[in-house]
């Protein structure tokens, strides 16, 4: 098993995800006001980062969960500026699964920039970490992330009922699965 997570994972000269830090919460917390419409479809993103006290709380925690090995999250950087998030959410070492998660700026949507993000974990869970099984869960309304996942080679593995509570109603999700291929 690794002693820790690689800092920076370069996609080209222009992006990159670089591991969160406690001094990226000013950042962080102006994107979610500048995208607070937007992200009201998505409750799980806005709330983390509404404010400086939230953030610094969601980086702690995620920060104490990756000195564990037990997740890591990486924000997506485009010409040095924060654009989104890539996260392993859950790691399970024994059995060689990881849970993932992922979202983007509004303005930075259709770019691109999630296929590469997300594409570019995937490899480092794959190549460097040796996880063999990916998961990932996207609302049933969410068509561009569902597309996004089959396009990584995820297959939809199940509908979960009620699955988050938005705004008072259940939502619906699927779950994605992707193996690695054994040579």
């Amino acid at each position: 098993m690794i002693q820790r997570f690689i800092e920076v994972i370069l996609i080209n000269q222009q992006v990159k995800l670089r591991k969160i830090l406690m001094s990226d919460v000013k950042e962080l917390v102006v994107l979610c006001k500048n995208n607070k419409d937007f992200f009201r479809q998505f409750d799980f993103i806005a709330p983390k980062f509404e404010s400086s006290g939230s953030a610094k709380q969601t980086i702690k925690s995620l920060i104490k969960r990756e000195k564990k090995l037990e997740a890591v999250s990486y924000l997506i950087i485009e010409k040095n500026m924060i654009v989104g998030q890539v996260t392993v959410n859950k790691i399970n070492w024994s059995e060689s699964w990881a849970d993932i998660g992922y979202w983007l700026a509004e303005q930075s949507i259709g770019r691109g920039l999630a296929l590469m993000a997300v594409g570019s974990l995937l490899n480092y869970l794959h190549d460097s970490l040796k996880i063999q099984k990916i998961v990932a869960t996207t609302a049933v309304s969410n068509f561009r992330s569902q597309k996004l996942l089959t396009k990584l080679g995820f297959t939809q593995a199940k509908l979960i009922r009620g699955a988050v509570l938005i705004h008072g109603k259940e939502i619906d999700d699927y779950e994605y699965v992707k193996l690695k291929r054994l040579i």
